[in-house]
């Protein structure tokens, strides 16, 4: 029964974003975004307020449903070819498809943002591979808080200079494709190809680029902190 509620909810929430999607892709995507989340959504993860104080914990399929504020970490990779840009899944529940710069984790229950960066690179982007995460070296970070129609969260933005030790491999179920783009390429984008908080991220890494640090140009941060 508690799963049939959840269905319902997750094809409500569908429908309210796709007044004008048909009865039968409603109910199909309603079915995919479930099926996404038989998995990590039934891991805890600490529920938020704005400056950052747990209030209570929760699955994390009920923080995305009703676009709860949690913690999440964003590691912006670096290599020598440029930055790293990859595109979601087209099996993703939101965005499917869309370009991101660098890969998000969202933290779990009383997990640290640098842990959640940490593992987060371990699972998207060196998947099968047995690489301790206290070897996997993220540095710096940027806090700000985002929020769109889908998703509130608490970010702390980290860095992974990517030096070639271990190969690459994506995590299918995650993301479709990926490859290192130039600065230059990577100004000339389309933003309607990346997801809201990928393009954020795209001008922290350009930023990062030319400045050395981490931060967003003032009227990005304005935009995009709630």
């Amino acid at each position: 029964m508690y799963l049939f509620l959840i269905l319902y909810v997750c094809i409500c929430k569908y429908a309210f974003f796709n007044k004008k999607a048909s009865a039968n892709k409603k109910f199909i995507y309603g079915c995919i975004y479930i099926w996404g989340y038989m998995g990590k959504g039934y891991e805890r993860v600490d529920v938020v307020d704005s400056n950052d104080f747990p209030i209570t914990t929760a699955y994390r399929f009920q923080v995305d449903t009703f676009n709860l504020r949690a913690r999440a970490s964003r590691v912006i990779i670096l290599g020598k070819e440029g930055i790293w840009v990859q595109r979601r899944s087209p099996e993703k529940p939101v965005y499917a498809s869309k370009l991101e710069v660098g890969i998000g984790e969202m933290a779990l229950a009383g997990e640290s943002y640098t842990h959640a960066a940490q593992r987060g690179v371990q699972e998207e982007l060196l998947y099968g591979q047995c690489i301790p995460l206290e070897d996997i070296c993220v540095r710096g970070f940027y806090p700000f808080k985002f929020s769109d129609r889908l998703t509130t969260r608490n970010y702390q933005v980290y860095v992974w200079d990517y030096d070639g030790k271990h190969p690459l491999s994506l995590e299918s179920e995650e993301t479709s494709s990926g490859r290192f783009v130039s600065k230059e390429e990577l100004k000339i984008a389309n933003k309607g190809e990346f997801t809201p908080i990928g393009w954020l991220m795209a001008k922290c890494a350009l930023f990062y680029c030319e400045f050395g640090l981490i931060q967003m140009p003032a009227n990005d941060a304005r935009a995009f902190s709630a």
